[in-house]
């Protein structure tokens, strides 16, 4: 029975791999992201936020409860996804936190940065999920 579950495993691994999304190595691959949800999509129940960045090797998000000074009490991956688009769903309430996105590109980290998007600029100074 361990051997089956080893099996499944192997597969279910290699599998993960061969999808991976391939990332545009110059600016004329750049996918064209046509949507209207970038940024962050609040509810009660599940936030999303979505981040257009198709050149970078990985995206995390680091959430806060004052602003982005300090620690993050959570810092969690995004996952890749079609059109260039990182995203993560945060299940529960996140009303009141705050948040920034930070790319690893090139080997390194960069610096986190907030979110910006035509509907979170309307927000306050800090991207705050209101």
């Amino acid at each position: 029975m361990k051997k089956i579950y080893l099996l499944l495993f192997a597969i279910m691994t290699l599998q993960a791999c061969q999808t991976e999304m391939e990332k545009p190595t110059s600016i004329s691959e750049y996918p064209v992201y046509e949507g209207t949800d970038l940024g962050l999509m609040y509810n009660e129940k599940k936030s999303t936020v979505k981040v257009y960045s198709p050149g970078i090797d990985s995206m995390r998000i680091h959430l806060y409860e004052k602003g982005h000074e300090g620690s993050p009490i959570e810092t969690r991956q995004m996952e890749y996804g079609k059109n260039g688009i990182w995203s993560i769903d945060l299940d529960g309430d996140w009303k009141g936190k705050y948040y920034t996105v930070q790319a690893f590109y090139s080997g390194k980290w960069l610096n986190e940065r907030l979110n910006h998007t035509q509907k979170l600029q309307v927000q306050t100074e800090c991207v705050r999920c209101s």
